[in-house]
């Protein structure tokens, strides 16, 4: 009996799991939005320096960690060279020093990001020594040509630097 209960219960999950539907018809996203997660071995710089030779990108939003052996007295000049870069969301922007490690550990949150702003990035690499971290979670977000987001989707999973990348649905959150 438990199990014809069980049986009845699952049976409209199964058929609906079954739609043939395609779940980005389905489903509301964002137009223009490529959300994605790297892989672990991709930096934010092998992201940039790849993927604005596949076509026209208006924007990226993205999560980097780096280090900085720059001396423990220098975070208000980290603070004051973040500030000038319009592309690095401040308001976010988590720097710490590591007693231990005798390092500076900087989660930046990258906004805004285009191409024009390449050269500004290395530039601001050199000036405070920054070095990559591995992470073990990224997120990024492309703004692209509303109507070309599979196409970019292919592209990110194509060239083996996402270990996922889809439409930025939108979630229907209820109270």
């Amino acid at each position: 009996m438990k199990t014809f209960i069980l049986t009845l219960v699952l049976l409209p999950f199964i058929f609906y799991g079954c739609d043939s539907v395609n779940e980005s018809e389905s489903r509301k996203y964002v137009e223009g939005d490529v959300s994605f997660t790297p892989n672990d071995d991709v930096s934010f710089e092998k992201l940039i320096d790849t993927v604005f030779t596949f076509g026209t990108i208006y924007q990226i939003k993205f999560t980097a960690n780096k280090s900085s052996s720059l001396p423990k007295d220098s975070l208000n000049y980290i603070n004051s060279s973040l500030s000038h870069y319009n592309f690095i969301d401040t308001s976010v922007t988590n720097v710490t020093y590591d007693s231990i490690q005798t390092k500076w550990e900087i989660h930046l949150w990258i906004r805004g990001f285009c191409e024009e702003n390449i050269p500004d990035w290395y530039n601001l690499q050199n000036q405070l020594n920054l070095q990559p971290v591995p992470t073990y979670f990224g997120y990024g977000l492309l703004k692209v040509e509303p109507g070309k987001e599979k196409y970019w989707i292919n592209k990110l999973l194509d060239s083996g630097l996402c270990d996922w990348a889809d439409y930025n649905y939108i979630a229907d959150i209820t109270y």
